[in-house]
């Protein structure tokens, strides 16, 4: 049984290829589901190339944004 990293990741390839994977972006909830999709994708691959844009929800949101992310002490 796939898991669902391993099928988003290969969902990804099949829609995209090799060359075209550089030029999206991939939104995760975590850097944590970020750091597994990443070796599921290279899995895949049987020579280098550039991933995707990886990023977390917090980070997508900021970059929206154009905000900032206020320290916790500060809160």
């Amino acid at each position: 049984m796939k898991s669902f990293l391993r099928k988003t990741a290969e969902y990804l390839w099949e829609k995209h290829g090799l060359v075209d994977l550089q030029h999206i972006a991939v939104v995760m909830p975590s850097q944590r589901g970020v750091l597994y999709l990443k070796k599921e994708l290279a899995y895949l691959s049987d020579r280098p190339f550039l991933a995707p844009d990886f990023m977390t929800i917090e980070e997508f949101a900021l970059k929206m944004t154009d905000s900032s992310l206020i320290d916790p002490i500060e809160l």
